[in-house]
């Protein structure tokens, strides 16, 4: 890596190959969602299964990142990742520093996307309530619990 990408790292203060992660306990399978660059790592406990997921037309590399300024250099970053029993749902802001418009983007574990769902309100952080048709998120910008019905998606989409 060159001078200019160890500068932007530490002025970040994140190590630029951090992810968020999650577990399958029922599927064995490691879940890695990168902060900097538009790739979902799967793989398995044992080593026998590895996927990566892009999320766009093509996969970003450190190459093109160090061509960018510090400001362009986040143009896409996944902030929560959740594991449920049939699929994941990785939290997908777009950049650190524009919340609006969040998208959770929910996964089957062989890598497929089932939905794209736009969040109306900034996210900090969410869970979901299968059961009761729930989706909860934490509000950022007002501080507070908010929850969506989500009723048609789960009839929809992840009926087991």
């Amino acid at each position: 890596m060159n001078r200019r990408l160890l500068h932007f790292i530490s002025f970040c203060g994140i190590f630029v190959f951090s992810a968020v992660s999650a577990y399958s306990e029922s599927k064995e399978l490691i879940i890695e969602a990168s902060l900097f660059l538009n790739t979902i790592n799967l793989y398995s406990t044992n080593g026998d299964r590895i996927k990566t997921i892009c999320y766009g037309n093509r996969l970003e590399s450190l190459a093109e990142k160090e061509r960018l300024s510090e400001k362009e250099f986040l143009p896409k970053t996944f902030d929560g990742l959740r594991a449920y029993n049939n699929f994941f749902v990785c939290l997908y802001k777009g950049c650190m520093e524009n919340y609006s418009h969040p998208h959770l983007l929910f996964f089957d574990y062989d890598g497929f996307p089932l939905i794209d769902v736009t969040i109306p309100s900034a996210v900090f952080s969410f869970d979901l309530d299968i059961d009761n048709k729930v989706l909860y998120v934490i509000d950022d910008t007002i501080d507070s619990l908010v929850t969506y019905d989500i009723s048609s998606i789960v009839d929809t989409f992840l009926a087991s």
